[in-house]
């Protein structure tokens, strides 16, 4: 049994494997977020996102700081995550993915904390000066009254939230860089240099953007999508139809990487494969 095994292997070529969770331990951790122009935190950094201190400082710079603003935000609202609070006061936060609580507590991070969600309210608390998360020892609430998610799938690569803040109709929006550039009204070259980048260091990359909806777009949009989610036909087709309406002509504010650490001896082993002449393939819709 044994010797058929091994002439079994050895007449192997080619592995194909997925990544996430099976190459890699499925814990991400924000490392480095692209903004105006500037890269803050470190790849190295043995333990999530050290560029909070710097973000921080960089707000002393009026225009800087509103691009910074704009860009954590998208990062603090444009979720489904769910807050509760712990017995040391402190936020816990619980995501349908693990990427998402990552970029959720970066924003917190920065004085940008999701706080709570009440009804179809998402309230932030906003402390510029602060670099951890001050659950609800923030400076001013903001509350965003949320009229839909657009959900993200694996054709859409995507997902935004339409929400109305001080009387504005706002989308906010994160996804897929090839999904994200070609809706957006005007492209950067810096962001371009920073998405290689990212990707050099195989870092998962996502392009973050948002747009203010004039109230008859917001009308047309919300009317779509109602009658979308009562549909008994084709739903979700029909939902990503709304959102068509107005996923486009977007804002692009900034980029994050997330970094997913490999398994133990994942490196050992794929130099063990490829010296025994096998090829391995990353099943994968990550940059590599």
């Amino acid at each position: 049994r044994s010797s058929n095994l091994c002439q079994e292997l050895g007449q192997v070529s080619y592995i194909f494997s997925d990544k996430t969770g099976t190459l890699t331990q499925n814990v991400m951790e924000l490392k480095r977020v692209y903004i105006a122009g500037n890269i803050y935190g470190d790849v190295t950094a043995e333990r999530g996102f050290t560029g909070a201190g710097q973000v921080v400082a960089a707000r002393h710079d009026r225009q800087i700081g509103e691009s910074i603003d704009r860009f954590f935000e998208v990062l603090a609202v444009s979720h489904t995550v769910m807050v509760s609070e712990a017995a040391d006061s402190t936020l816990k936060y619980e995501a349908e993915s693990p990427d998402e609580s990552a970029l959720v507590e970066a924003a917190a991070a920065v004085g940008w904390t999701f706080a709570e969600r009440v009804g179809a309210r998402s309230v932030v608390e906003y402390n510029p000066g602060t670099t951890t998360c001050t659950g609800r020892n923030a400076a001013a609430r903001r509350d965003y009254d949320v009229h839909g998610v657009n959900a993200f799938d694996s054709t859409r690569k995507r997902m935004s939230v339409v929400v109305q803040y001080k009387g504005e109709y706002i989308l906010l929006v994160k996804g897929a860089d090839n999904v994200m550039l070609e809706r957006c009204a005007k492209r950067e070259p810096g962001l371009d240099r920073a998405l290689r980048l990212f990707a050099e260091e195989g870092l998962r990359t996502l392009v973050v953007g948002r747009r203010t909806l004039t109230a008859q777009e917001f009308q047309a949009w919300h009317a779509a999508h109602g009658a979308a989610q009562r549909s008994l036909g084709d739903r979700d087709a029909e939902l990503a139809q709304a959102a068509e309406l107005i996923e486009k002509d977007l804002e692009i504010v900034g980029a994050t990487a997330i970094e997913d650490k490999l398994q133990d001896k994942v490196p050992e082993t794929i130099v063990k494969i490829r010296r025994a002449g096998i090829n391995l393939w990353v099943l994968t819709g990550d940059k590599l």
